[in-house]
C-alpha cells in the first residue's frame, strides 16, 4: 500500500490510502463523507456484479472483486478508515 496526498473538496491536503492507482473511495464509487450504509450498499452492488462465480476463469474479474473486497474491508472499519 502506498499513501498519496490529494486535495479534498475544501482545499486542504489529506492522506488517502491508495491501492495501485485508485483510492478505496474511487473503487467503491463513494465520496469521502459517505455513510456506512452508502459504503455497504456500493460494496454489495459491485461485489454482486464482479463475483468470481459469475465470471468463471476470468482473472480480471477475480482481481476486481478482490480490490472491491479490500476497499470495503478498509472503509467499513472506522479505525482503518480514519488512517
Amino acid at each position: 500500500m502506498q499513501w498519496a496526498r490529494r486535495r479534498s473538496s475544501i482545499g486542504r491536503l489529506t492522506g488517502v490510502r491508495r491501492h495501485g492507482t485508485q483510492d478505496y473511495y474511487e473503487i467503491l464509487s463513494v465520496t469521502e463523507d459517505a455513510t456506512d450504509d452508502e459504503v455497504r450498499t456500493a460494496y454489495l452492488k459491485l461485489a454482486l456484479k464482479w463475483h468470481p462465480d459469475k465470471h468463471h476463469g476470468n482473472d480480471a474479474a477475480t482481481n476486481k472483486f478482490q480490490e472491491i473486497s479490500e476497499a470495503y474491508h478498509v472503509l467499513s472499519d472506522p479505525v482503518k478508515r480514519a488512517e
